[in-house]
């Protein structure tokens, strides 16, 4: 931020009259030469040079004073050209126009420092919250996904793993019907079986007990045939 710092016009009358517009630099290098120039006489003792070094209106506002301090002292020895003299007063004169003007500027350029400052300020605070928004607007989404996985995507999960339990279960029980349908028929088959190999025993016993029959009515026939034999043969000798 670059000040910019007022000019001081003032009159000098020596033939007409001229305005001059000088700037605070300016009149500070003139007021330098005036007193640089300005060496008093030394009647008596001798006095060292003056010697200024003005880097404000308050320091030739001094310089000033001291000079017409010493020039009160010095008396009829010395008097300064009209004109400059005329000049540096009606300078000391507008001294106070020129502070209130440097004031006014100071004041300016801290109203603005303070306008560039508020207005930095502002944007970083624009940005911070621009940026909290997008956090929470991030987060909303994140915890929007979370309930939508929570509520969505687990039921569907549960849907799908109760769906998966029923068919195996399902699977399971026609597994087990069909085990029992196939032991069911098993063992109707083994009781026939079981059935018929009875019958097939009981038809063999009872042959093989007619055949006994059969044959003890042979042998008796027979052991009965041999003695009607040897009884005829013993009643015919």
């Amino acid at each position: 931020m670059q000040r910019q710092t007022p000019g001081v016009c003032i009159g000098i009358s020596s033939r007409g009259k001229q305005n001059v517009n000088f700037s605070p630099p300016t009149i500070l290098t003139f007021a330098t030469r005036l007193f640089a120039s300005y060496s008093l006489p030394k009647p008596h003792t001798p006095a060292a040079p003056v010697s200024l070094s003005l880097s404000s209106p308050q320091t030739v506002v001094a310089a000033a004073t001291a000079a017409a301090a010493a020039s009160a002292t010095s008396g009829s020895l010395y008097s300064p050209p009209s004109s400059s003299w005329r000049a540096l007063g009606l300078y000391l004169h507008a001294a106070p126009r020129v502070l209130q003007q440097l004031l006014q500027s100071e004041q300016r350029a801290l109203r603005d420092a303070e306008t560039s400052l508020l207005h930095a300020f502002e944007e970083k605070a624009l940005a911070l919250k621009t940026d909290i928004l997008q956090e929470n607007q991030q987060r909303q989404g994140q915890e929007a996904s979370i309930v939508h996985y929570c509520e969505a995507e687990v039921r569907e999960r549960e849907a799908m793993e109760s769906r998966i339990v029923g068919e195996v279960a399902e699977q399971m029980q026609r597994l087990q019907n069909l085990i029992q349908q196939e032991k069911e028929a098993r063992e109707k088959h083994l009781a026939s079986l079981l059935s018929l190999i009875e019958e097939v025993v009981r038809e063999v016993q009872r042959d093989v007990r007619r055949e006994e029959e059969e044959r003890k009515k042979s042998e008796n026939s027979l052991v009965s045939l041999m003695e009607q034999t040897v009884d005829r043969i013993t009643s015919a000798i």
